[in-house]
């Protein structure tokens, strides 16, 4: 608690110097626009010109950056049909969790007090080469990243408010085969194994666990004022992990930027990115007849070449409104492994504070995934019997999106698309922690043991969605 007050009471003094109005609107946010959706877009640079810890699969006392691939941002795409506003951002950052989706919301209130704080929503394109949002007050270059980034939060809002213009939505998808695959296979013998990388050689593989979601879903929102650039949002399901090794110091937005760079390239569109349910989903090294691994750039120019080439398919989007809504729901936590407490303690403070690789080699000796298994085990030991976990879903016209923080799996997000009342449905997560399928309990997968969350839990979250989201009009 005193840590988010510490870090508001910055906030109010960095955003107290650059605090402006949304422009174009009156104090409702909307009254002085034309009739109908009004679409805005605004986005702003994050990358820190000093060191800093990176987020994803290592400490951020070791691993941080000497430098940037490439530039990463927050965007925030506004909305406004009559009296109702909605801001929606995408973050160039590993996860959104609960704490960073709340300094966000306080961030952008601050300065645009006419919207409200639940109906801003947060994805991460979870990226593991940006700067670590979670550090504690001891890390100064880390609480200065923080300040910086919540400032540009609320610029980015700002704009997007100040750029809104009426909008007509289109929308389409497309298959986009051979680039993405389910980290996790059942073998010829009926065991199951797990690569990030897709090459799997101890035994023929007879399937993946569960289904590979390959729909690229585009919405287009086309601005009848043509002094101002229409808006692309692509929806796509992968993890970007192409840099996560210990030594790698760069800071990149992964495949994301060059999806993006790509796009504006060679459009006339500004690009929105939008990580859907990929919690068990990695880019697949093989897109060709040829095989080799494709860095970052490749894969995600690959993945505009095929945005791109489906824009002509879009179709206008029959609907009008915007309405929200938002539960809190109960999440049973996973006690299953407190038995294992005293060996969980035992792994974790080696690997921490004596010697990584002996506290990963004992942790295999305890049966554990990983040491990562192993810290999973502590927080869980100190959670109570629920956690309560946000979840959002609201429309734009005949679109419907779901939002929350954490990591499904891809039969989750087929199952909410496929049920969904909606012909376009887009999930957009914080990326903020596995809820995995109920079978990923079953073949002991990484993801499963290093979740919080019972089994069954992913299933019972999607269920939650379809019903909220059919039931938004």
């Amino acid at each position: 608690m005193k840590k988010s007050i510490a870090i508001l009471l910055v906030l109010a003094i960095v955003l107290g110097l650059c605090a402006c109005g949304g422009g174009g609107t009156d104090e409702t946010g909307g009254s002085s626009l034309p009739e109908g959706l009004n679409v805005g877009f605004g986005r702003v640079n994050v990358t820190p010109s000093f060191s800093v810890g990176i987020g994803g699969y290592s400490d951020t006392e070791t691993r941080r950056s000497n430098g940037f691939l490439d530039y990463i941002y927050t965007t925030c795409i506004a909305f406004t049909e009559g009296e109702e506003t909605v801001l929606l951002f995408t973050i160039d950052n590993l996860s959104a969790d609960t704490s960073i989706v709340n300094l966000i919301r306080s961030a952008v209130t601050a300065v645009l007090p006419e919207v409200s704080a639940d109906h801003i929503f947060v994805s991460a394109t979870h990226t593991h080469s940006a700067p670590s949002l979670t550090v504690g007050e001891s890390d100064t270059d880390g609480t200065k990243y923080k300040e910086l980034f919540y400032s540009a939060c609320a610029e980015a809002a700002q704009k997007a408010m100040e750029d809104r213009a009426a909008t007509t939505i289109y929308s389409t998808s497309t298959q986009v085969e051979g680039m993405n695959f389910v980290r996790h296979y059942l073998l010829e013998n009926d065991t199951y194994a797990g690569s990030n990388f897709g090459d799997i050689k101890s035994a023929a593989i007879k399937g993946h666990a569960t289904e590979t979601d390959e729909e690229m879903q585009l919405v287009k929102f086309d601005r009848a004022d043509e002094s101002k650039q229409d808006i692309l949002l692509v929806n796509w399901q992968s993890h970007p992990d192409h840099a996560t090794a210990n030594g790698y110091t760069n800071i990149s937005a992964d495949f994301v930027g060059a999806t993006r760079t790509k796009i504006e390239a060679e459009t006339d569109l500004l690009c929105a990115y939008f990580t859907g349910a990929a919690g068990n989903q990695n880019p697949f090294s093989q897109i060709t007849e040829e095989k080799h691994h494709l860095s970052m750039k490749e894969y995600g120019e690959a993945l505009a070449d095929a945005a791109i080439a489906a824009l002509p398919s879009l179709a206008a989007v029959e609907g009008s409104g915007i309405n929200t809504s938002t539960v809190q729901f109960e999440v049973e936590i996973d006690h299953s492994w407190d038995p294992m407490i005293e060996q969980a303690n035992e792994v974790f403070d080696l690997w921490k504070s004596i010697d990584k690789a002996s506290g990963d080699a004992l942790g295999k000796t305890y049966g554990f995934t990983s040491v990562y298994q192993a810290r999973t085990i502590k927080a869980r030991f100190e959670m109570g019997s629920t956690a309560t976990k946000e979840l959002n879903v609201f429309n734009i016209g005949g679109i419907g999106f779901v939002n929350g923080s954490y990591e499904m799996f891809s039969d989750a997000g087929l199952y909410i698309k496929e049920n969904s009342e909606y012909d376009t449905t887009i999930i957009v997560e914080g990326c903020s922690g596995y809820i995995p399928s109920a079978e990923a309990y079953d073949y002991r997968s990484y993801e499963a043991d290093t979740s919080f969350y019972a089994k069954g839990s992913g299933e019972k979250i999607a269920e939650k969605f379809v019903q909220m989201l059919n039931s938004l009009n």
